[in-house]
């Protein structure tokens, strides 16, 4: 699982939520760096015609690091509180997002690097779902908030 290879995670109290939130968050930026990275390199190969698949990871990713490019470098359980709220607005019009649900829909004719970024988005977005329970532990999500829990 994606969830221990986060640096520093094993050394964490399992009841400090807001350290293993903040780590999670940390470890969703530097991925989704690497994968924005991947995913434009596959984009500009693909010539203006990517697969179906492709398009909307590579969409997925870019709203993802549009979110946590402005994550602060300390460690601090409200930046991560901040930050997923900030995540859960950018996707609440997709549950789940779309290269979360593509990725079930692989075909064959995917790619072994269009697959890769596929699977990136998912431990991108499996280390989130941990991020948001985390920190919905310290600050609980208003009620008003759970239509809009996409996490």
């Amino acid at each position: 699982m994606v969830i221990e290879s986060i640096p520093g995670i094993q050394e964490v109290d399992d009841n400090n939520a807001g350290k293993v939130a903040d780590l999670c968050m940390h470890f969703a930026a530097n991925k989704t760096t690497e994968a924005k990275g991947a995913a434009d390199t596959l984009l500009a190969a693909a010539k203006g015609k990517p697969s179906s698949c492709l398009k909307a990871c590579a969409t997925d990713i870019k709203s993802m690091a549009e979110v946590l490019v402005n994550l602060p470098a300390g460690q601090d359980d409200m930046n991560a509180y901040l930050t997923f709220k900030d995540v859960r607005a950018k996707f609440k019009d997709e549950k789940p997002p779309a290269c979360e649900k593509d990725r079930w829909n692989k075909t064959s004719s995917s790619s072994a690097d269009e697959t890769g970024i596929v699977d990136k988005f998912h431990d991108i977005w499996n280390v989130a779902k941990v991020g948001n329970m985390q920190i919905n532990y310290i600050f609980p999500w208003p009620d008003s908030d759970d239509d809009d829990n996409i996490l």
